[in-house]
């Protein structure tokens, strides 16, 4: 991020070759851990590195990190490396500099327009992660229906046994109106992840919905079984008119809190 800021994603694909990369990158922070310790007392750049690599160390760790796009962990470590590459660029020639400061600026205008929305960011992510879920699955709902579709086809056809993707689909086709076949993509969920309490709660929305309240009042219950403290269950069945008392350890937000009492 700090030296080479290019292939950024905000869902990266990693793979055993990057872990590589990655065991040599902390490698080479710690060799440059111990000539900047060496040298910190002469060598002002070397304080201001370590500085940097103190603020980072408690956000960081060699294993991978479930969100990879969390720019905040450079925030405050920023302090010591800004200082540092100051102090290392202080003598440079001011044609050298401004040629970075170009591309330096090219590079964040460009990353600026993939941020401009949720679809050019999620597109950008499919491109450079195309083995993954995830991102196709946030495309498909920044898009229009008909093309989340096909986007979740796609992405079946990569994953067939993961059980987000039907979860998906069949949230689309609710949202379309169209339950029926929203009921068999809740289920083939279901199949896939028997003791997701989501997939159960999905199944009984759509029973709901094609005016099968015993199915769905089950599924409701078969949610609550596994996680009593599970929102949307509870309330389906409060919408059935079906009132259970909540056990104390669930911990509900004030409004969800004031929707389960019908405020």
């Amino acid at each position: 991020m700090l030296l080479i800021p290019l292939g950024f994603t905000v869902d990266a694909d990693i793979q055993t070759p990057a872990l590589w990369l990655a065991a040599l990158a902390w490698i080479g922070v710690i060799a440059l851990a111990g000539m900047a310790a060496l040298q910190f007392r002469r060598v002002r750049p070397g304080f201001w590195f370590l500085a940097g690599l103190v603020l980072l160390l408690p956000s960081s760790s060699i294993f991978p990190a479930t969100d990879l796009a969390a720019d905040r962990r450079m925030y405050l470590p920023m302090i010591g490396f800004a200082a540092c590459a100051g102090l290392l660029l202080s003598k440079a020639r001011p044609i050298y500099l401004a040629v970075v400061l170009i591309l330096l600026a090219g590079i964040s205008i460009a990353r600026t327009v993939t941020w401009r929305s949720e679809e050019s960011l999620w597109t950008d992510a499919v491109a450079k992660s195309p083995a993954k879920i995830r991102p196709r699955i946030q495309l498909a709902r920044a898009v229009e229906a008909d093309r989340a579709l096909l986007i979740l086809e796609q992405a079946k056809a990569i994953a067939p046994d993961d059980a987000r993707i039907p979860s998906e689909e069949g949230r689309i086709f609710l949202s379309l109106g169209r339950p029926a076949e929203a009921l068999p993509e809740f289920g083939r969920a279901l199949a896939l992840s028997p003791h997701s309490v989501e997939a159960m709660n999905n199944r009984g929305v759509a029973l709901l919905a094609l005016d099968q309240k015993e199915a769905a009042r089950a599924d409701f219950e078969r949610a609550l079984a596994i996680d009593p403290c599970q929102f949307d269950a509870r309330l389906n069945l409060l919408r059935l008119g079906v009132s259970k008392s909540a056990p104390p350890e669930c911990r509900y937000s004030a409004e969800q809190s004031a929707v389960l009492r019908g405020n």
